[in-house]
């Protein structure tokens, strides 16, 4: 038998074998192609003049001359002669020193591009001078070495998830076992991938500095973000807030009055104080990134500015609400009257909502991006950056030499990087964040599963309105507006049925089951401090924006729609997340935001006279709406809805319109018309919000909203009595 020893210079693993290459497709899929193969740098020996032991048990190969002071790299396989080829050895890593005694060993650990596949029953570790990186469970994470702590992760856990290490210089994460050739092609979906296919990359490295990056020679291509600052703002005592990066030594000094502790692990600000350190954490001459969970109190007054880093006259950044959008802004000189770059968001920010933000800035480029819920949400770029020595401030902002902006709100996870970020990496820094995002007191209402056929929409329903623990069916069920669809998300991560009273909550929790398999059925039970059972994070879609999936972190499986089924008591599961319709989710909205439910899904009853039917249309939201017909004045149709979050609210239903419908009033619980109505009459079929004026006070619970025909245009025909409500819409008045 034959042993081939390879030996590389600058951290260099044994190279990518071109005959086995393949390149991912946009979107994750993977094909199989012999074109566009990487330009690679063999090893500097392969059995090279001087190896012996052919047939034994040992070889020995020389090297050419190597250079004092660089790190080399060496592996090595074996063949028998007819074609056979063992695996690469692990690697191993030494510094030349030919002025000196012997070689030196460096501590690096290296992973071998040997096209391996890892499942994700199959738990790896890989242990670094500084980091170790573990695969498990279907996650890939880097864990400091001193405590254990999670420095990042890709946070895509899933059992059925496979690692490869590919000979293409990829390391790619596949939702299932992937398919290869005989020659080695691949080809299989991925959920993750460090997207470095086909640049000769030579070295998957955990460095001496604690980093886990992919190299071509010295040459970084890939670099997995690990915040060189964090601050959780979970401490929940003193004035301190604890500085959890992987550089640290940073803590951060909350003012004695304005900021607060809360016990959902985050910190509240009243818009008067801030939190700072005591000097500069990032370089902001070069490439970084911010990030941060953030809650406004209050929108529609001003700018708030959650992070700075501040210069003499003004911030290098600025992460803030801009008193409708979240922005992102850099000034380009560091005076009075600096030009700027200013990017904002694509939604307007909602109040009472966590949102996870990130900024980033790409020095090389000039290129700023702006990430919501680890979404890629707008772009920019500016000239050149500022220098910042000052102090990083949570909570304020300081632009003109002056402090303002203050923040009123609360936030948590802040984290800051010594680099800039792509889209892959700011979505793994948003799914591996720690902070298991509340739903603020407020985020409640229904949650429409993304199965809902057009017209017909399904929801996440407590069959038969059971309390009973641990055989209570989560199923699905059409979406009605009654109170076992009415779920809220809790400050501590859980998701609870608010009850027919919503003022005397049952304390019934969304569980695992306590099974935690792929498949076991999720249920009802009390709600308990510290559960895993109960945690469930929402994690975006990628592939269907405005949806979201249910994890839970302790199964790093999914809430799902067993067999993507749309009929009435059918079961939710665990399942592996696989971000597709049966796991996805409408969720609801919190206290400020609107409030509505399409005609359709709502029970109600008609009287006078009138008859109540579901009409269908690509007139309609959601192609159907609620119709009742009439002949004669008087007759009413009541539509019954579960308002989750209480406050004072405009109706402003979007209304349907036609050639024979008729004038229209509504009422609320029975109490007086609201002072509007509205004119049904249209010559085409049409739809119209409308606001019937006055303000509504409404508790949370039940309420009743009755449309009543009082009359018809002069021009109507047919009918001429016959209404049709779309949507009931609740729009807050004060916000």
């Amino acid at each position: 038998m034959r042993h081939d020893l390879g030996v590389r210079g600058d951290h260099g693993l044994p190279g990518p074998n071109p005959e086995r290459d393949r390149r991912p497709e946009p979107g994750g899929a993977v094909r199989t192609t012999g074109h566009d193969l990487p330009s690679l740098t063999p090893p500097i020996a392969i059995g090279a003049a001087g190896s012996n032991g052919s047939s034994g048990p040992t070889s020995s190969a020389k090297a050419p001359t190597l250079v004092n002071g660089h790190e080399y790299a060496f592996a090595a396989r074996a063949n028998d002669g007819s074609g056979s080829i063992s695996p690469i050895s692990p690697t191993c890593y030494f510094w030349a020193l030919t002025s000196g005694t012997q070689a030196t060993a460096t501590g690096a650990a290296g992973l071998p591009f040997d096209n391996t596949l890892y499942p994700a029953n199959s738990p790896q570790t890989w242990a670094g001078p500084l980091t170790t990186l573990k695969w498990n469970n279907g996650d890939l994470d880097v864990y400091r070495n001193t405590d254990n702590a999670l420095m990042w992760g890709t946070g895509v856990a899933n059992p059925n998830n496979v690692l490869a290490l590919q000979n293409d210089g990829n390391i790619v994460i596949y939702n299932a076992q992937p398919t290869i050739s005989v020659t080695g092609w691949i080809s299989g979906t991925a959920v993750w991938n460090t997207n470095t296919s086909g640049q000769g990359a030579t070295s998957a490295l955990l460095a001496t500095d604690g980093s886990f990056t992919v190299r071509k020679g010295t040459t970084v291509l890939w670099t997995a973000p690990m915040a060189s600052h964090a601050w959780p703002l979970s401490d929940g005592q003193g004035l301190t807030a604890a500085d959890n990066g992987f550089v640290g030594g940073s803590p951060a000094k909350l003012d004695n009055a304005g900021v607060s502790w809360q016990g959902g692990g985050y910190v509240g600000f009243a818009g008067t104080n801030r939190i700072a350190t005591a000097g500069p954490v990032v370089d902001t001459t070069k490439s970084f990134t911010v990030s941060a969970w953030v809650n406004l109190a209050t929108v529609g007054t001003g700018t708030q500015t959650m992070l700075v880093q501040q210069g003499t006259t003004n911030s290098a950044f600025y992460l803030e609400y801009n008193g409708s959008n979240w922005q992102f802004a850099m000034p380009t000189t560091d005076t009075s009257s600096p030009a700027w770059t200013r990017i904002t968001s694509t939604n307007t920010a909602a109040v009472g909502a966590w949102t996870h933000l990130i900024a980033t800035y790409d020095s090389t480029s000039g290129r700023m991006a702006l990430y919501v819920n680890g979404a890629p949400n707008s772009t920019g770029t500016i000239a050149n950056s500022i220098a910042s020595t000052g102090i990083f401030a949570m909570g304020r902002g300081f632009i003109g030499g002056v402090v303002n902006n203050r923040f009123h709100g609360s936030m948590a996870d802040v984290r800051v990087f010594g680099q800039t970020v792509s889209d892959s990496q700011a979505a793994s820094i948003y799914n591996s964040s720690s902070f298991a995002k509340p739903g603020v007191p407020g985020m409640a209402g229904s949650l429409i599963s993304g199965n809902s056929p057009t017209g017909d929409q399904i929801c996440l329903d407590d069959l038969n309105g059971s309390l009973t623990n641990s055989t209570t069916v989560i199923d699905v069920y059409g979406c009605n507006g009654t109170w076992p669809q009415a779920w809220q998300f809790a400050t501590d991560g859980t998701i609870r049925l608010m009850g027919a009273n919503p003022a005397a909550p049952p304390n019934k929790c969304l569980d695992t089951g306590g099974v935690n398999t792929q498949g076991s059925k999720v249920t009802l039970y009390d709600c308990q401090n510290g559960n895993g059972n109960q945690q469930w994070k929402p994690v975006p879609s990628t592939s269907a924006p405005g949806q979201y999936s249910l994890q839970n972190p302790l199964t790093g499986m999914c809430l799902d729609n067993s067999n993507a089924a749309t009929n009435n008591t059918n079961p939710f599961q665990l399942y592996g997340c696989l971000d597709n319709a049966n796991q996805h989710f409408t969720l609801p909205t919190a206290s400020g935001q609107d409030q509505k439910a399409e005609g359709e899904s709502l029970w109600g009853s008609a009287a006078g006279g009138g008859t109540m039917q579901i009409q269908t249309g690509g007139e309609y939201s959601n192609g159907a709406q609620e119709f009742m017909g009439s002949t004669a004045s008087g007759a009413s149709m009541t539509l019954n809805m579960y308002v989750a979050n209480p406050g004072s609210y405009a109706v402003t239903s979007l209304m349907t319109m036609a050639a024979d419908y008729g004038i229209v009033s509504v009422s609320v619980d029975g109490a007086a018309a609201l002072p509007l109505t509205f004119d049904g009459f249209g010559s085409g079929i049409t739809t119209k919000q409308f606001d019937f004026g006055g303000t509504v006070n409404l508790t949370a619970g039940m309420h009743a909203f009755t449309f009543t025909v009082t009359g018809t245009d002069a021009a109507s025909t047919g009918s001429r009595y016959n209404l049709g409500v779309d949507q009931l819409f609740l729009q807050p008045t004060a916000r």
